[in-house]
């Protein structure tokens, strides 16, 4: 259980206590043959689903309070079909306002920076959170979001809660298994 000083009820997550000296909250953990469906909508992504022993999304709200006053540390963990592991690690990560806004800084890993990415259009950085039932991406005349909710700006190259999740800058095999954890 986690207890912040914010007035809210308390709430129980799943911690990792051995990856890089331990302390990680997961917020997102898949893994093949992706039996549940991440195909939600905006209320699901909201609150929550799934099961944190297993597959899970923690939930917006819940992202939005672990990150409200102070800055916390994005570390992305993904496995392919080969064995092959890497990962993601963005030392500054938020999650804020009504529609669930994405923020994140300084980038390191193994398998490139698919979020903070370069190009404008293709950067999720300041971008808001969008599911099937709720388009608030950057694309005018288009949705993104059609099997999963993700930042997305204008698409976006990287999408962990598709039916088949995907990271573009490491796209050397089909990914198996994801996990997203802030600490």
């Amino acid at each position: 259980m986690i207890s912040l000083d914010d007035g809210q009820p308390d709430f129980p997550v799943y911690c990792d206590h051995s990856t890089n000296e331990g302390g990680w909250i997961v917020f997102q953990n898949r893994y093949a043959p992706f039996k549940m469906s991440f195909n939600r909508e905006w209320v699901e992504y909201e609150r929550g689903f799934g099961n944190l022993a297993s597959e899970h999304w923690l939930g917006n709200e819940i992202l939005k309070r672990l990150t409200a006053n102070t800055t916390r540390r994005l570390l992305i963990e993904l496995t392919n079909e080969k064995g092959e592991s890497g990962f993601a690690q963005f030392l500054s990560f938020k999650v804020s306002g009504r529609i669930n806004t994405l923020s994140v800084e300084s980038y390191s890993g193994s398998i490139g920076d698919s979020i903070s990415h370069v190009e404008p259009s293709w950067n999720l950085s300041y971008v808001a959170f969008s599911t099937p039932d709720r388009d608030n991406d950057n694309n005018i005349g288009g949705k993104c979001s059609t099997n999963s909710g993700w930042w997305f700006n204008w698409c976006s190259k990287c999408d962990l809660n598709a039916q088949n999740p995907w990271w573009s800058t490491w796209a050397n095999a089909a990914i198996t298994r994801t996990m997203m954890k802030l600490r």
